[in-house]
């Protein structure tokens, strides 16, 4: 076989090759899926959170206010600190807090109005666990550190007699909070985007709040504290 005809076979070999109909598209491979940003979930971080509080005195003694039928001291505050996440397990967190916590509760008999206001540095520690990555529910230990606590009684048009007009007064009582508490917590909540929540909680006091909460008026021994927390959280990292 000359050089012509071995050229003029290999060029017709070429022009077969290339003349070869593309795959269909169905048997090209597929495009492989984008890898998907891990969740919060999934590592450890820090976040704010801040909570609208209700709380109450209970387990108070039957005849703590001279055998009164009144209701315990209860009303209203708010809870705002910093909060930790570490990842324990695919859907179990350890999520310890300090938090600054203010409340002030108020109780009114025949007497006067009495109110109880107290600032707190607080430490409740939880564990948490992660369901569907929508809902969760925690629960674990809280300690309580007083700073401030203060028990006035105001009264009004209080008559000195004599013919004097009457008058509205406030005094301290010498009622003194437990400078450490604890309790325990329970809690649950709804994640509304990646890095924000809203939940509720339950905090329940398990030590005296006024150990020598006692004077002639009301005898506050053996006193607790609840309180019943709705706050939002928001993960910074």
């Amino acid at each position: 076989m000359n050089l012509s005809k071995i050229l003029t076979v290999g060029a017709f070999a070429t022009s077969l090759v290339f003349a070869q109909p593309e795959a269909p598209v169905a048997d090209q491979p597929e495009a492989q899926p984008a890898t998907s940003k891990p969740s919060v979930n999934t590592r450890a971080g820090f976040g704010i959170h801040g909570a609208f509080e209700f709380g109450k005195l209970y387990a108070l003694a039957q005849d703590w206010d001279l055998g009164d039928d009144e209701e315990e001291p209860s009303g209203i505050g708010f809870t705002a600190g910093i909060v930790g996440r570490i990842p324990m397990m695919p859907v179990i967190q350890f999520t310890p807090e300090i938090n600054f916590h203010y409340l002030r509760l108020v109780q009114e008999d025949d007497i006067g109005k009495r109110t109880f206001n107290q600032m707190d540095i607080e430490v409740p520690v939880m564990v948490r666990a992660i369901l569907k990555e929508m809902v969760y529910v925690g629960a674990g230990a809280q300690l309580g550190l007083n700073i401030h606590s203060r028990v006035s009684l105001e009264e009004d048009n209080v008559s000195p007699g004599g013919g004097l007009e009457a008058l509205d007064f406030t005094f301290d009582e010498d009622f003194e909070k437990a400078k450490v508490g604890f309790g325990l917590v329970f809690g649950a909540g709804i994640v509304i985007v990646n890095y924000i929540s809203v939940d509720a909680r339950v905090v329940l006091g398990l030590t005296e709040v006024y150990p020598d909460g006692e004077s002639e008026l009301i005898d506050l021994d053996g006193a607790k504290q609840m309180s019943f927390q709705f706050g939002v959280g928001f993960w910074i990292y």
